[in-house]
């Protein structure tokens, strides 16, 4: 129950217990800060080492995202706060001794640099967040903490909701922009409603009865741009991969290779974007069309995608994947053989070499 003040009823001994509830809030305080300078070091490295192409995501922002539940503009931030921190040996350290928060040195380093680090710890001894908020507001890179504010066009934010039908209009209109900039000078994030997420992983009934409608007369040498258009119209023009949002740079996918039997038709056929596409010849992600006309997405370790992983085992597997097909054999004899070795307990901490060996004893080559 509360009381007048605003806590919650305790009892003589609990209420007793202020100092200690102050000293604990106040280590844990350090620690965060502790670790958030770590993690900041870690996510830098991460993304230079481009761990999320090797475990087969689409982009860093959906690997910190499905893993570590940030959304992207924290990752974001994250990653731009370690950076700085590079430069601002003195901020660095007052973080990982916990003498400033990690919210005080995110507002720090959008205006401190090397000259004017001394500066700006000064000024932000005793103040609170929204303290140091005010004073870095309106301050340029370089400037110090007196001097005067700098009138600068802030950033505006517009959130608004529209039809399905205007929203891929938007989307091909910022596809042509984007297009015309080279793809390096237009940001925009654009959320589509829940609904429309559903095309992200179709159900076999919707994709089945599509692919009845779309299916080419005969076979081509390529993807006829009719064939193309339907598929991108079918798969809403996204990345098929749950939880994928790249609508652009997308390809059209074979599940099953052409040059392995496989047709040009919208059954064999998907939109996955270029990251995707490339993670799934280097064996990082797995993609099988089911008998019901569904599509499951795996790891290379065997793990649905998104679901928790052993990286250990998706750096073997891919491994082995490329060793065998730059020794000629197909992927699907590839992709047969490691779901053998998936599925065998006593292989599960093996390394490369013992893999690869267990592969060219159990490879069943087809004829060609």
């Amino acid at each position: 129950m509360g009381t007048r003040n605003g806590a919650t009823g305790l009892s003589a001994n609990d209420a007793g217990d202020w100092k200690q509830a102050h000293d604990v809030l106040s280590r844990l305080a350090r620690e965060r800060a502790v670790l958030d300078a770590e993690e900041g070091r870690w996510l830098l490295r991460a993304l230079r080492s481009a761990a999320h192409v090797h475990l087969g995501f689409g982009s860093f922002l959906e690997y910190t995202e499905r893993l570590f539940g940030y959304r992207p503009r924290t990752t974001q931030e994250k990653l731009r706060v370690a950076e700085s921190l590079e430069a601002l040996p003195r901020l660095a350290r007052a973080l990982e001794t916990g003498a400033l928060s990690w919210c005080a040195v995110r507002e720090l380093t959008r205006v401190a640099v090397a000259e004017t680090e001394p500066a700006w710890l000064d000024a932000a001894r005793g103040k609170t967040l929204r303290e140091l908020e005010a004073l870095v507001a309106h301050k340029a890179p370089g400037d110090e903490p007196d001097a005067p504010p700098a009138e600068l066009p802030r950033p505006r934010v517009l959130r608004f909701e529209v039809a399905a039908d205007t929203f891929a209009t938007f989307r091909e209109a910022m596809q042509r922009l984007r297009r015309s900039a080279g793809g390096n000078h237009v940001h925009v994030d654009a959320e589509s409603r829940r609904e429309s997420d559903a095309a992200v992983a179709p159900d076999a009934a919707p994709r089945r009865a599509a692919n009845a409608d779309v299916r080419p007369s005969r076979a081509r040498q390529s993807v006829t741009p009719a064939l193309r258009r339907a598929v991108l119209a079918r798969d809403r023009h996204r990345c098929t991969v749950p939880g994928c949002t790249h609508a652009t740079f997308v390809d059209v996918h074979h599940v099953r290779p052409r040059s392995e039997g496989g047709r040009h038709e919208a059954s064999n056929l998907l939109v996955l974007c270029s990251a995707h596409h490339r993670a799934t010849h280097r064996g990082e992600l797995v993609i099988d069309l089911e008998r019901d006309g569904s599509l499951r997405f795996r790891h290379a370790d065997g793990a649905a995608y998104g679901h928790p992983f052993i990286p250990r085992r998706i750096d073997a597997h891919a491994k082995v994947f490329s060793a065998l097909r730059h020794l000629g054999f197909r992927e699907s004899e590839v992709k047969t053989v490691l779901s053998e070795l998936r599925a065998d307990a006593g292989l599960c901490g093996a390394s490369v070499e013992h893999l690869l060996h267990q592969s060219l004893c159990r490879i069943r080559p087809t004829a060609r």
